[in-house]
């Protein structure tokens, strides 16, 4: 998968990367995602940009969070998941994420919530979507 990287001047003013953020392989990240096949898909997964090798960004339009995600890596070594709005604000930080949890926090943040599969399938039945 091919990453755009977005220029720190256009994008500095929209999000905000802490000092304690460190640079990591954002491409291996975005291709871990994608190689999740449908679960990505189900969230609108797209734009994925790769913010100074500090952040993996992209846009979602899912049934729980409709806007930005921003992926990433801390001093200690763990993932911190932030959802922004379409205006870049801050909804919610989930921080310390290991990488085998990655998927299924993003799910849960994105797409599904606390529904249960059940809920979940009635509520992508309902959308015209097939699962």
């Amino acid at each position: 998968m091919e990453i755009d990287i977005m220029s720190k001047r256009n994008f500095s003013r929209k999000i905000q990367i802490s000092d304690d953020i460190r640079k990591f392989d954002v491409s291996n990240i975005a291709n871990f995602i994608r190689k999740h096949g449908q679960i990505p898909m189900s969230w609108g997964y797209k734009n994925v940009t790769n913010y100074m090798d500090k952040a993996l960004v992209f846009r979602v339009n899912g049934f729980e969070h409709r806007g930005v995600v921003s992926i990433t890596l801390n001093h200690k070594d763990l993932f911190n998941v932030e959802l922004l709005s379409g205006h870049y604000n801050s909804k919610k930080v989930v921080e310390d994420v290991y990488i085998d949890s990655l998927i299924n926090v993003l799910d849960s943040l994105i797409e599904t919530g606390n529904m249960s599969f059940d809920e979940y399938k009635k509520k992508v039945n309902e959308s015209g979507t097939q699962l």
